[in-house]
């Protein structure tokens, strides 16, 4: 970890294109590569170098990937305390295959699935919109319960608010507890 030479001060090398937190793993990995040669051609490489890492590729992001990092990363409300810059550069990801793989659990219920849905999104870099996070969330639901709204009510994720969503899935996982609770 020697300090940059005078063959490095000598030129400047671009900072990396600023990554927006877009759907686009090319994007993604073109900026974590730019980063990755900026940090080595200046040196800034090593063990302990993680804080300094996330630092300097944190004033390389912009719009919803800014908010993210103030978020997650830097905020006070922060899950992690100490990232490493390799969760940094995964935690995106993660975030997203955690959305993905969020399922309904009889045991916790609806409420528990949609907050845990909430949650999950708020922590990606680019959060799914209003209509696919009622799409996920209804597509997610047992069978009985997403067809006894839809059937009983006329849920639907196209046209129906979140709240009114979430009030009627809740009445109907009710009803179908009483239901087979008497039987």
């Amino acid at each position: 970890m020697a300090p940059a030479g005078p063959e490095v001060k000598a030129i400047k090398i671009a900072q990396p294109k600023y990554y927006k937190g877009q759907d686009d793993i090319d994007a993604f990995n073109e900026w974590v590569n730019q980063t990755l040669c900026w940090l080595k051609i200046y040196k800034v490489t090593g063990p302990g170098r993680d804080a300094d890492h996330i630092t300097y590729a944190g004033t390389c992001l912009e719009g919803m990937a800014t908010q993210w990092f103030d978020q997650e990363v830097d905020g006070p409300d922060r899950t992690i305390r100490d990232w490493t810059f390799e969760d940094f550069i995964s935690s995106a990801q993660n975030a997203a295959e955690q959305y993905n793989n969020t399922k309904y659990s009889p045991a916790k219920g609806v409420l528990a699935f949609y907050n845990d849905l909430k949650c999950r999104a708020s922590r990606m870099v680019q959060p799914p919109d209003e209509y696919s996070m009622k799409r996920k969330f209804v597509n997610g639901l047992p069978l009985p319960i997403a067809e006894g709204v839809l059937k009983s009510r006329g849920v639907l994720a196209e046209h129906t608010p979140m709240d009114q969503i979430l009030i009627e899935v809740q009445r109907m996982e009710s009803a179908l507890k009483l239901i087979n609770n008497h039987t």
